[in-house]
């Protein structure tokens, strides 16, 4: 699963551009350890690791949000609280050893991701730079 930046996922702010070309750095790492049978100790860091850095970025891009007045600010936080529901819980059967992360996993972390940017994050753009911000 190939997960690349590109311009159709430019959400017109550097620092959430940043953000997002770090959030896609991550789930390579999380791909790349499943794809090559790494250890589940390594898997389950690599997850680990996705879950963390989500929750920091979701806060960062949370707290724009509320300082510039963002008026879909509600259904947006909805959907990160969505998100991490579903990746924490995947972290917790992970744990329990109920079940691995497979492709599938994978391939929701991906549509995710790219839908929630080049769908729901793209309408903050116009909005932040109307307030002066890159």
């Amino acid at each position: 699963m190939l997960l690349e930046w590109n311009e159709e996922f430019n959400v017109g702010v550097e620092s959430l551009n940043k953000q997002h070309k770090k959030l896609f750095e991550t789930i390579r790492l999380l791909n790349d350890s499943v794809k090559l049978g790494k250890s589940e100790a390594a898997v389950k860091e690599a997850l680990g690791r996705l879950v963390d850095y989500t929750a920091t970025h979701f806060s960062a891009e949370e707290a724009q949000m509320l300082r510039s007045g963002y008026p879909d600010f509600n259904s947006h936080n909805r959907e990160h609280n969505d998100f991490l529901f579903q990746v924490r819980d995947y972290m917790a059967d992970l744990e329990s050893g109920k079940k691995v992360v497979t492709i599938e996993i994978l391939g929701f972390l991906c549509n995710w991701i790219t839908e929630h940017i080049k769908g729901t994050d793209k309408k903050y753009g116009p909005f932040f730079n109307r307030k002066g911000i890159y």
